[in-house]
């Protein structure tokens, strides 16, 4: 080296001295510095001057020297080190894509000499991620049911470079919604709770997709609009399953013939589509029903009525059934029936033979030996099924007559006959006449059962008398004449006599009567030759 004098000058007004060679300030610029990180930087400053000077190094609001700050008694053409560094900022990022560091030195009793060094900064960034998630598991394990409920949990986080205020989040599929003040970068809000209960609408669609979004204001809302990723989650759902039931009870009752039964009849829609279109048919009794639609879950109940028939009666019993036929939400047909099975009450093949006496005694009281006897003869039906060939008759005057068809309930036409009293009776002291019928066997293996028509009428109490009258011609008879006397022995009673004898006293003739019935008479002649003169009437 060859000894000299260095001279500096720290230039002037018109040609001051080029700041690079004194202060200089760098970092690594190969790469673009993003929110938060640390840019370091190396600063060297170098004495421009002929003599020892003590240096001051100073950095802009924002930036920190992390080296020396002052450096003492610096040689002529010396330079010194030092390093600062700076952490970007929202600040930094909105001002632009470069940040400007502005760095100086000061000489004591000299002058102060700046630099800048620009560093590449990430551009300004708005936006927001919602994050949703599902925290609930179907209930079979594999996919979620019409009406189960999906809950989610939702949250907002600040995925950008900037602070984003009057965070409003909204869950489209709920409609719920919430709001979060403001969110620095990187920064996640609280968890919101929400759910969500499947519809049909998703049973069609086979899953349910919802999607939580939201909106803020950006620090540079004039100028930059805040991005937002929504929170999409799609969870499967259960397949279409079209289906529905028909269920027909019928009322309790006794179930007799002519009765009302009553069918409630419930068309219930067991699936997870609506059914539409529904035609319901009540087979036994014609009624028809339309239903415009039937939700799942939701039934609709109908009521129809059938009166108890005879047929019903003799098989003993009744089957109604519903059927059904509507369509699914694609227009496919889907039938149902449901039926219902009562017994009615069992056969009962029965008559009621009515019989009444439409005469009066004579003597108002009872009625005598020979006196007739009127009577009035009916037969009801009062069973359940229609007779047959009823054949009526009347025991004690053997007259008979035929109804061709008695229906239940109904009671034939008026049959007459009479009967005059018999000895027989007087002995009974009364007249008893029962009428019957029979009728053709229900299904051929049923008699049916009769009660049978029964009158007694009093009679007169029983009187055994017997009339003897003798006559012979008027006139005067002489001696020697013959008169012949006509003996008649009358039965005046009201039974039969038995052994009567008869004695002539003047002739001594005798005649015996086994048997004289009531008002039966015999007659009997006896001859007398008369021996003195005498009237008729004397003898």
């Amino acid at each position: 080296m060859v000894p000299g004098i260095l001279k500096v000058t720290d230039g002037t007004k018109n040609k001051p001295i080029d700041s690079n060679k004194v202060i200089k300030k760098s970092h690594d610029n190969s790469k673009t510095y993003r929110l938060g990180e640390v840019v370091e930087f190396t600063i060297e400053a170098t004495n421009i001057y002929g003599q020892n000077k003590n240096m001051i190094i100073e950095e802009q609001e924002g930036v920190t020297i992390t080296g020396n700050t002052r450096f003492e008694n610096v040689e002529p053409g010396k330079t010194v080190t030092t390093t600062a560094q700076h952490t970007v900022t929202e600040a930094d990022i909105l001002k632009g894509t470069v940040y400007t560091n502005k760095v100086s030195v000061s000489f004591e009793n000299g002058k102060k000499f700046e630099n800048t060094d620009k560093v590449a900064i990430e551009t300004k960034n708005s936006k927001l991620t919602v994050n949703k998630r599902t925290v609930s598991t179907p209930k079979d394990g594999n996919v979620y049911a019409l009406g189960e409920k999906i809950e989610y949990e939702i949250s907002v986080t600040n995925s950008g470079n900037l602070t984003v205020k009057n965070i409003e989040v909204n869950d489209e599929l709920t409609g719920d919604k919430w709001t979060v003040k403001e969110l620095a970068p990187g920064q996640t809000s609280e968890t919101f709770r929400t759910s969500y209960t499947v519809t049909e609408k998703d049973v069609l669609a086979g899953t349910v997709k919802n999607k939580a979004t939201a909106k803020g204001e950006s620090p540079d809302k004039d100028n930059l609009e805040t991005k937002v990723d929504p929170g999409i989650r799609e969870e499967a759902v259960e397949t279409s399953k079209p289906s529905f039931v028909v269920i027909k009870e019928a009322q309790e009752g006794s179930y007799k013939l002519g009765e009302t039964v009553v069918y409630n009849i419930k068309v219930i829609n067991n699936g997870n589509v609506s059914i539409n279109d529904i035609n319901v048919r009540d087979d036994l009794t014609g009624d028809t029903w339309t239903i415009d639609t039937l939700k799942p879950g939701e039934e609709k109940e109908l009521t129809a009525k059938y009166v108890i028939t005879e047929d019903n009666i003799l098989d003993g019993e009744i089957v109604n059934v519903a059927s059904a036929k509507g369509q699914d939400p694609k227009g496919n047909d889907i039938e149902e029936t449901g039926s219902s099975t009562i017994t009615p009450e069992e056969i009962n093949a029965h008559m009621i033979v009515n019989k009444k006496t439409v005469s009066n005694p004579k003597d108002g009281k009872s009625y005598k030996y020979g006196e007739e006897i009127k009577y009035e003869i009916t037969v009801t039906n009062d069973g359940n099924v229609t007779l047959y060939n009823v054949n009526v008759s009347d025991k004690l005057t053997g007259d008979k007559w035929t109804i061709k068809e008695l229906t239940p309930g109904e009671t034939s036409k008026v049959f007459k006959t009479s009967y005059k009293v018999t000895e027989k009776d007087v002995l009974a002291g009364s007249v008893v006449n029962t009428a019957t019928a029979t009728s053709d066997d229900i299904l051929d293996k049923i008699t049916p059962e009769v009660v049978p028509g029964k009158q007694e009428e009093n009679v007169e109490a029983a009187i055994s008398s017997v009339l003897v009258e003798k006559k012979a011609k008027e006139g005067t008879y002489k001696v020697g004449n013959t008169v012949t006397y006509e003996i008649k022995v009358i039965n005046n009673g009201n039974v039969t006599v038995s052994g009567i004898k008869v004695i002539d006293e003047l002739t001594g003739d005798k005649w015996t009567i086994d048997n004289l019935k009531p008002g039966e008479e015999k007659i009997f002649t006896t001859k007398y030759v008369i021996k003195k003169q005498m009237k008729i009437e004397d003898m």
